[in-house]
């Protein structure tokens, strides 16, 4: 992951990517 997004971008990316794992 590349950090220029920032850590907030980042971190909204992996929230949605584990919300769409734990819904599966």
């Amino acid at each position: 992951m590349t950090n220029k997004l920032g850590p907030g971008k980042d971190l909204r990316f992996v929230s949605h990517f584990v919300e769409l794992l734990c819904y599966t």
